[in-house]
């Protein structure tokens, strides 16, 4: 059976995600005055990890999971702040990580001119945008579906 059409996730597949993740996270925890980047973005993962549980076992929402994590982060701390203020501030410095892994550009170049290339991806639409427009692999591909745009 030949394929025509060759779906791909952003994170993790084409990008790096993990990197751009760490790299936010430590520009926001300094940007917050955080002296230990490093035990916060253990705690940040471990938390955020049990809130897409939550949401995938529909007990919360995807609204709740963005704009709560980063309060519910510092306030394991003592500290009261402005969760929703802290994820736009996190969203920006997620937005600049589009390094990419390692083969992709050249992947999608050999693929490009023999099949139908697409992204399916989950996350927040303008950031998945922007890392692909920046990374340069947005043109490879013939539409990008991320599931905030699409409701699944």
């Amino acid at each position: 059976m030949k394929y025509d059409t060759l779906l791909f996730d952003v994170d993790d597949t084409l990008l790096d995600f993990k990197k751009a993740e760490d790299d936010a996270l430590v520009k926001l925890f300094e940007s917050e005055g955080v002296s230990d980047a490093t035990l916060l973005t253990v705690q940040y993962k471990k938390l955020n990890q049990s809130l897409w549980k939550a949401f995938e076992r529909g007990e919360i929402s995807r609204d709740e999971v963005i704009q709560t994590r980063f309060a519910k982060l510092f306030e394991l701390h003592g500290q009261t702040v402005n969760g929703v203020l802290l994820e736009n501030t996190y969203r920006g410095f997620l937005e600049e990580g589009h390094e990419k892994i390692g083969g992709a550009a050249e992947l999608l170049t050999q693929l490009a001119p023999h099949y139908a290339l697409f992204v399916v991806t989950n996350g927040v639409s303008k950031t998945q945008y922007r890392r692909m427009r920046d990374s340069g692999l947005d043109i490879f591909f013939q539409k990008i579906f991320v599931s905030e745009d699409t409701g699944y």
